[in-house]
């Protein structure tokens, strides 16, 4: 597992897309400037999926918390 300041990619929860695009939209536009990966998290119970969202275990690699509620 990685440490949080070795991970390399930005999770964004889907309903914050719905919820705030225009945050969203600028949030996109940084991240692709400073050349940082985001992926969009589906199915997203609320917009801070910290406690459900996956955890990056290298540079490539993802695995979810089975016990977490998306």
């Amino acid at each position: 597992m990685l440490a949080d300041w070795e991970t390399n990619t930005v999770l964004i929860s889907d309903l914050l897309h719905q919820r705030h695009p225009e945050i969203v939209r600028r949030l996109e536009a940084i991240l692709v400037e400073q050349e940082i990966p985001s992926i969009v998290v589906p199915g997203t119970s609320d917009i801070w999926i910290r406690d459900a969202a996956p955890v990056q275990v290298d540079e490539r690699h993802f695995t979810q918390n089975p016990h977490a509620k998306l």
